[in-house]
C-alpha cells in the first residue's frame, strides 16, 4: 500500500500526535500492522468503522500483537507508560477490527 495513503488514513485520520512534516519517517506499530495487512480498500473501510473514542477492550490482544514491538515502546509512548494520553492513531483501528473479527 503506498505509504502517503496509509499516513493520511491512519496517521492524519486519527493520531493525536501526527503533525505534517515533523518526524514523518517515524511510525508506530498499530500503523506498521495496519499498512502491512490490509489494503487500501480494507483500511478505507475499516477507519470507517472505527470510533476515535476507543473503549480498550482488547487492549491486551493490542497490547501483545502490536505494541510490544513497538519503537515507541521504551521511553517514547506515554499511553502505555500510563499518562493521562490517547494511544496512537492505528490503535482505534485496529481495535475496531479486533472487535469486529474477534467479537467477545
Amino acid at each position: 500500500m503506498r505509504e502517503s495513503i496509509s499516513r493520511s488514513i491512519i496517521c492524519r485520520g486519527f493520531c493525536s500526535f501526527y503533525k505534517p512534516g515533523e518526524k514523518e519517517d517515524l511510525k508506530c506499530a498499530t500503523y506498521d500492522f495496519l499498512a502491512s495487512n490490509l489494503t487500501e480498500d480494507e483500511l478505507k473501510l475499516a477507519a470507517l468503522s472505527a470510533v476515535r473514542r476507543c473503549d480498550y477492550s482488547r487492549d491486551e490482544e493490542i497490547s501483545e500483537l502490536i505494541c510490544a514491538r513497538c519503537e515507541f515502546l521504551v521511553g517514547g509512548c506515554d499511553y502505555r507508560e500510563g499518562l493521562a494520553s490517547p494511544p496512537c492513531g492505528g490503535y482505534a483501528i485496529v481495535e475496531r477490527i479486533f472487535k469486529q473479527k474477534y467479537p467477545v
